[in-house]
């Protein structure tokens, strides 16, 4: 994003020994170490954040996250590889943080910060959904009360509930899916966040063949704001990304393979901020589209949502389709109204990192942050690093080193 002259909050995690031992033995709530669509209206779509709630969220207000901010000598831009410092001479307000640890209760990171709102609305990691709908393995992913979606793809194409080999190597449950239009959509969201013009999702994939090997147009997530799709449509697709752009902008389109690896889990980021306007894409760390997307101006009061996520095959010109071996994966879907979020790495600098963990919110407070812990990726035992990813993507550099306080003596 375009650095500014906004203040925004910085969390500058300095471990204090104190105060991490009161957060070990003081840490409370649950988590543990974890790992085309039927038609909905876009009202429909803000209904129910984590997976398997159905309270309906009121589409009110806007968004608390604020659009451009300054950053300081050392912030980085979230999701980029080559790490690029944040412009000097800006100013920060630093916020402060005393910990950073994890015990049998997930991580916890204790300090001082202006974000009110916990920006995440929803995160589904498969087995809370699982469990709330009560449904046994090899069922289809179902769109009932209890479930944290909306829609999904037509019979035959369904997600299921499936065991298989997750990123960490472990077994574990996942989405799949066989076929050519395999999609979730629609998530039902709750709690305090709401997503108007600004939307970050980010969630991991795994094809067992190239998105692009037999041809056609393959969204991989569309973000729309009105259900007959007459309104906002941003499309990321294995090719390309399409939206409207503002007037006279050239290229209308961003053109640019998927970049990901096929059978392997890999993590894509999406973030739209047409308040900007910008939508950002990334594969694995490494930074794909910017694009000038904006909003559809008669849909100027209607909050976007997810339309649907997955393997959207667009057909063949002669009106049949490929793809019909494809076996799409996805677990860990988490979307937020700002790019904000904290996640894990094993590395201690932010631009070197080639593993990183989001880590799904459990509490939010403006002097700790509550997360179930998510390993993921990360090599078992080794030291771990926390980064705050502010509300404008901007992110510290160094990582604050994390203490690992769980019985086993393991993280």
């Amino acid at each position: 994003m375009t650095n500014g002259s906004n203040v925004e909050t910085r969390w500058c995690l300095t471990l204090l020994g104190a105060a991490v031992a009161a957060l070990a033995a003081g840490c409370g709530g649950g988590g543990g170490a974890g790992e085309s669509a039927e038609p909905t209206s876009a009202a429909t779509s803000n209904a129910g954040a984590t997976a398997g709630s159905s309270q309906p969220a009121a589409a009110t207000g806007t968004s608390s996250a604020t659009g451009t901010a300054g950053a300081t000598t050392g912030t980085t831009t979230a999701g980029s590889t080559a790490g690029t410092p944040a412009a000097a001479g800006t100013v920060t307000t630093p916020g402060t943080a005393q910990g950073a640890v994890i015990t049998d209760e997930g991580l916890s990171i204790l300090g001082a910060n202006r974000w009110t709102e916990n920006p995440q609305v929803f995160y589904d990691d498969v087995r809370s959904g699982f469990e709330a709908v009560g449904a046994a393995l090899g069922a289809e992913v179902g769109i009932d009360a209890k479930s944290p979606w909306g829609s999904r793809s037509k019979a035959g194409l369904r997600f299921r509930y499936e065991q298989g080999t997750t990123r960490s190597g472990d077994t574990g449950l996942i989405y799949r899916a066989n076929g050519y239009h395999t999609v979730l959509g629609s998530p039902r969201y709750s709690g305090t966040g709401k997503v108007y013009d600004r939307m970050y999702v980010s969630w991991w994939y795994k094809p067992s063949i190239h998105p692009n090997s037999q041809g056609a147009s393959n969204k991989f997530i569309r973000l729309w704001d009105e259900g007959n799709g007459y309104g906002t449509r941003i499309s990321w697709t294995q090719m390309h990304m399409t939206c409207d752009v503002p007037a006279g902008y050239k290229p209308e389109v961003s053109w640019r393979s998927w970049g990901g690896n096929v059978a392997q889990w890999n993590r894509h980021e999406i973030e739209a901020s047409l308040d900007q306007p910008i939508v950002r894409t990334w594969v694995n760390g490494v930074a794909g589209h910017v694009h000038p997307c904006v909003k559809d101006p008669k849909q100027s009061a209607r909050p976007m949502y997810l339309y649907v996520l997955g393997f959207d095959h667009g057909g063949n010109a002669d009106g049949t389709n490929s793809y019909l071996d494809m076996v799409t994966e996805m677990a860990d879907i988490y979307i937020a109204n700002s790019p904000a979020r904290v996640e894990l790495s094993d590395s201690p600098t932010w631009s070197a990192a080639q593993r990183r963990e989001l880590q799904p919110v459990r509490a939010w407070a403006p002097g700790r942050i509550d997360l179930k812990y998510v390993r993921g990726t990360l090599p078992k035992g080794a030291q771990l690093y926390a980064y705050v990813v502010n509300a404008d993507g901007s992110v510290a550099e160094a990582g604050q080193p994390v203490s690992c306080r769980t019985k086993a003596g393991v993280c």
